[in-house]
């Protein structure tokens, strides 16, 4: 699945809609189903994508649709992944997306302290993280029967 995304950090719906060949109404769907699709509203009212919004979107597609997971499989895999943006370069005005490979889990953090770890990660490791534990909170609440 090779998708030619502009070179932008930011998209509207119908964008996202249109890059990643996605119907609007399942577009929302997903952004209800997965946290990992977490669009801003922009002042106008407008929803507004950034790039991991859209790798997020392209990955989803690509485990329900190629990969043929269910919802429930599907929402496990991304929380076990996280969801990579490639870098762009100036040279470079667009880019593929290429579903990153799997990669071997690394131990040695287990060793480190907690601040280790955190001082070593960056911001998006942590907004995975965060990501994994909302939806694990969310079926922990949906399983008990708990309202927020």
């Amino acid at each position: 699945m090779d998708v030619v995304i502009p070179p932008k950090s930011s998209f509207s719906f119908n964008e996202v809609s249109s890059i990643s060949e996605v119907k609007p109404y399942v577009l929302r769907f997903w952004e209800s189903e997965f946290p990992q699709v977490d669009p801003v509203i922009s002042d106008n009212g407008e929803k507004v994508y950034d790039l991991t919004d859209l790798h997020a979107v392209l990955k989803i597609k690509k485990l329900l649709f190629d990969d043929k997971l269910s919802i429930p499989k599907a929402k496990f895999k991304l929380m076990e992944e996280s969801i990579e943006v490639p870098k762009q370069t100036e040279h470079r005005p667009s880019f593929v997306f290429e579903p990153p490979e799997e990669v071997e889990e690394d131990d040695s953090l287990e060793e480190n302290t907690e601040t280790e770890i955190v001082s070593t990660m960056d911001y998006s490791h942590v907004k995975d993280i965060l990501l994994m534990a909302k939806i694990k909170i969310a079926d922990i609440k949906q399983n008990m029967n708990w309202h927020s």
